[in-house]
This record gives C-alpha cells, structure tokens and sequence, in this order.
C-alpha cells in the first residue's frame, strides 16, 4: 500500500458524467461501502424547499444542514432516509440538482457536511463520489477518478435536465468558492462518453488492487 493513504477510492466529475453508476458498480465489486455526497446536497435543498428556506441564504441553510446530518440514514446505495421520509425519488429530480449546487456554494452548509461525509472517509474501504471527494473530503484516497463525459453525452443521460441547465450547474460548482469542482493533481481522469460503466469498473479495481498489494 502507497504510504500514508487510505484504502478509500474518490470519483469526481460533473453532472451526467457517469460517477454515480461506475462507484455503485466499484462498490459492489470491492465489496466497499458507499457514500454519494451529491445525494446529501441534494436532500438538504429538497428540505430547505419543503420548509421554505431560501436557497441564497447561508446560515438558514447551514441549519437544516445541520438537522439533516444529525439525524439521516442511507437505506441503500445513493438513497437517504429522514425523519422516517424517503427522499430518495425527490433528490433525483433536475430540481434537486440544482437545488444541491445553490446550497453546495455555502461554505457553512459544506463544512458541516464535509466533516459527516470526512468521518464516513476515515473508516476506510469505501467509494466515495461527488464534486470535491479526491480533494477536500479524502485526500489521502490511494486511488483518485475525475470522470467526464462530452456535453452531448451527459445531456442524454440526464433525459429530464436541458443541456442549458447542466451547463449551468457546470458553471455553479465550477465558479464557487467553497470546494470548487476540479481535479485533484494525483487523479486519473476517464472519459466514459464511449466506455461501458463495468469496463471503467473493472479498470478501477484493477488499479486499487495494484496500489494497494503492489509486487
């Protein structure tokens, strides 16, 4: 194993590239536990809608961040449970999307939930995926993945959110100033626009094996 790294695997990337399946399908491979850190974004906006809260406002927004920490649970892979309600269908519509990247630019609501999903890290053998995994979340990941795919492909995958809107949540989580997205140094980006979701898997796996019991 590489020193000072962490038996944890990071895949970043934008919208519709393709990093929620290939880190269930690593998941599932290694045998990992999984943490989807857009899913939490997601379900904290979904909340700040339901209850009225402005989206631009920081510190209202850190609160429920703060509640909805304090008191989810996953029920399955990329799903959240809360207060006994199962947002896992709401935080997977366009809206929620962009609900995620208003509320992801406060850097009070993302120190509260970086430190939860920091926490999950630290335990070791998981995936985790989102925006700022390899870089802010888990840096010591022996393996880092920044996924993309060509605007065409990842409009057509999101068959519910315009290629304008995914445009604009590029330009959001790219421009904000807390935890922009971008590429860790030491990742290895894929293009997954003509690769199979199991053939970047396996390709993963491989990888992790060889940093982690090399010859």
């Amino acid at each position: 194993m590489l020193t000072d790294k962490l038996p944890v695997i990071t895949i970043d990337g934008p919208a519709g590239s393709g990093k929620s399946s290939v880190g269930k399908a690593i998941s599932r491979l290694l045998g990992f536990s999984y943490c989807d850190t857009g899913a939490e974004y997601r379900a904290v906006g979904v909340i700040c809608n339901q209850r009225g809260v402005d989206l631009e406002d920081p510190l209202a927004c850190a609160e429920i961040a703060a509640e909805f920490a304090a008191g989810f649970s996953i029920n399955k892979p990329g799903g959240i449970l809360y207060e006994g309600i199962d947002l896992s269908e709401l935080i997977r519509t366009s809206e929620a999307g962009m609900g995620a990247s208003l509320v992801g630019r406060h850097q009070p609501v993302r120190e509260i939930l970086v430190a939860h999903q920091r926490t999950f890290a630290l335990e070791g053998c998981c995936v985790i995926e989102g925006r700022d995994a390899g870089t802010v979340i888990c840096p010591e990941a022996i393996v880092k993945i920044f996924i993309t795919a060509r605007p065409e492909v990842r409009a057509a995958r999101r068959r519910e959110t315009p290629a304008e809107a995914i445009a604009r949540r590029d330009r959001i989580d790219q421009s904000r100033t807390a935890s922009p997205l971008m590429i860790a140094p030491d990742a290895i980006e894929i293009d997954s626009s003509d690769l199979g979701i199991d053939e970047i898997a396996n390709h993963v796996h491989s990888l992790y094996k060889e940093r982690m019991y090399p010859r």
